[in-house]
């Protein structure tokens, strides 16, 4: 208690001894109030609350991540990546888990390194890759499983792709990570001969597929989707001979495909 709560701690004692027994039951109450409303604050050094501590740890993490970018930006991708790490050691049971884990994944999927890059998009959206905590910060779960889904593509594991994608869908619908995963499902359709349901999600892709700088890829800046949806009736409907064709009319236009 306070100096003022002790202050007054003496007054009702003495008070009781002059008042006798009948006070001291009023006393006792006083007393277990003032304790209960004590507005000293917490001595230095205190612990601090849980959601002071989360933000006291992502400012943190904010810091180091900052200086990664920078040797990053230098060249220094050894000494980026000790950064990234050191930052999980420390911070890996706090909810700045998270977004380290997204820029783990970055890190390797700018490296090529897909297998490692898809574990740390994983546990970016969802702590142990589905079994734990869904990362509370939905914009940056649904750029993680987007690029989770990219991950199996990479890896050429499209069919592992379509939940990942769906997902994004699902959580951060009108968003550009969305336009980009119905683009992604649309072009997994397209690679396994579905013509149909590649047309159908191509229909749809919104407008811009722009995504933030900080993603992992760099998709075009626009995808007009007319000429691709119409080849996509196309093959649905005619010869298998189409199906031979379609290849090489996506590698003749580049702009159709993200890269």
């Amino acid at each position: 208690p306070s100096m003022s709560c002790r202050l007054a701690s003496v007054v009702f004692a003495l008070s009781a001894l002059v008042a006798g027994p009948g006070v001291l039951s009023s006393y006792a109450m006083a007393a277990e109030a003032a304790s209960k409303t004590d507005p000293t604050p917490p001595a230095d050094g205190a612990t601090p609350s849980a959601p002071e501590a989360g933000r006291n740890a992502l400012r943190a993490v904010q810091v180091q991540l900052k200086q990664a970018e920078e040797y990053l930006a230098l060249g220094e991708k050894d000494a980026a990546l000790a950064k990234y790490e050191a930052a999980l050691a420390k911070y890996g049971k706090s909810p700045a888990r998270f977004i380290v884990r997204l820029h783990l994944g970055r890190f390797f999927f700018a490296a090529k390194v897909f297998d490692k890059a898809a574990e740390h998009f994983a546990r970016a959206a969802n702590d142990g890759g589905g079994s734990g905590d869904p990362n509370p910060q939905i914009e940056e779960r649904a750029e993680a499983l987007y690029q989770l889904g990219l991950c199996y593509v990479r890896l050429g594991q499209v069919d592992r792709s379509f939940p990942s994608f769906r997902q994004v869908t699902e959580i951060s619908a009108n968003s550009q990570w969305a336009n980009l995963a119905y683009f992604q499902i649309g072009e997994a359709h397209l690679s396994k001969g579905n013509f149909t349901q590649a047309m159908v999600s191509f229909g749809q892709v919104g407008g811009s597929l722009v995504a933030k700088s900080t993603s992992a890829m760099s998709p075009p800046p626009s995808v007009n989707l007319s000429p691709m949806m119409e080849c996509c009736n196309v093959m649905a409907v005619t010869s298998s001979r189409s199906r031979i064709l379609m290849p090489k009319l996506l590698t003749a236009n580049s702009t159709f495909r993200a890269r």
